[in-house]
């Protein structure tokens, strides 16, 4: 989601403020969105759920691999066709 919050910040801040309550009065709707994402991860969290790459002893030595594995049949994505170096950077920042 982080990766994707400047391509369709307002569908975020939607998330934040329809599901996970957030108040966006003074707020940007970059920041509301924020807030929406980071609320989605204390409830992963609340509830036992594996959040990083390394709840599932996977390191930085294997994201080459897992990329490469992502990009079989080319790019992909739902809110914008994801290349090799965004999974790349999705890895990198869930380990």
């Amino acid at each position: 989601m982080k990766h994707n919050l400047d391509v369709d910040v307002d569908r975020f801040k939607r998330m934040a403020v329809n599901v996970f309550d957030i108040n966006p009065a003074g707020k940007s709707d970059k920041q509301v969105a924020e807030e929406g994402i980071q609320a989605l991860r204390t409830f992963w969290t609340s509830i036992g759920a594996p959040s990083r790459l390394a709840d599932y002893d996977i390191d930085d030595s294997q994201i080459d691999v897992m990329a490469d594995k992502a990009m079989r049949f080319g790019p992909f994505g739902f809110f914008k066709n994801l290349q090799r170096e965004d999974v790349v950077q999705i890895y990198q920042a869930a380990l």
